[in-house]
């Protein structure tokens, strides 16, 4: 018995092509199965680190703002601070002004500043009281050279009365008129002396309690003799 040995001009058997292309063709199919699965977890990969990008962002932002949920920031930092009442409205402003100074400013529900705390950069702080027509009623205030003042003014804006300290120890309280022109003062020097100046009329000015040398000066009157 002899092979049959199929030759170039020799019939090819169909049967046999297709029974030999049968696993070529599973095995394309099982590459573009693993192809396709493949790009399906790539896309699931990118989804998952876009998502964990964008909540990484999110606590940033919120950390840099609010602080971690349950904790607290150990350092806050920012130019201005805004505070708002629950309609929205800024009741108060923390921050520098135009010449450098720091403040903090307290605002009624109009808008309008009401109490003012201001330190200067050369160190000079105060605390200002203030009327619905933005004039300083009541100022309290620390100067570079340590000397301490409490103002008071009228409705108009002008200086009724000043009590004040000297860097020295002395202290002294004046009084003005509607025009801002002092009219009476009382103070202790830095000797403990007391003093009181009264002016009657523009330009004259009335010492009523003279020192302590002076009243050492004047004799005293004798004692009148009693008649028998």
């Amino acid at each position: 018995m002899t092979d049959h040995v199929e030759g170039p001009g020799s019939a090819v058997d169909p049967k046999a092509l297709a029974d030999r292309a049968v696993p070529l063709t599973r095995r394309l199919e099982a590459v573009e199965r693993d192809n396709r699965r493949l790009r399906r977890l790539g896309l699931m990969m990118l989804i998952g680190v876009g998502v964990l990008l964008g909540l990484t962002t999110a606590i940033i932002v919120v950390a840099s703002r609010h602080g971690l949920p349950g904790t607290v920031p150990q350092v806050a930092e920012a130019k201005k601070f805004l505070l708002r009442d629950r309609e929205g409205r800024i009741r108060g402003a923390w921050g520098t002004n135009e010449e450098g100074a720091a403040q903090l400013l307290l605002q009624d529900g109009k808008g309008r500043t009401r109490v003012r705390i201001t330190v200067q950069p050369d160190g000079g702080s105060g605390l200002a009281f203030v009327d619905s027509v933005n004039n300083s009623r009541i100022v309290v205030g620390v100067l570079p050279d340590e000397s301490a003042n409490i103002v008071l003014a009228d409705p108009g804006g002008k200086t009724r009365a000043v009590l004040g300290i000297s860097p020295t120890g002395a202290t002294t309280m004046d009084f003005a008129d509607r025009g801002g022109v002092t009219k009476a003062g009382i103070g202790v020097d830095t000797r403990g002396l007391g003093t009181l100046n009264l002016v009657g009329r523009p330009g004259s000015e009335i010492e009523d309690l003279p020192d302590e040398a002076e009243v050492d000066s004047v004799p005293a009157e004798p004692a009148p003799r009693q008649r028998r």
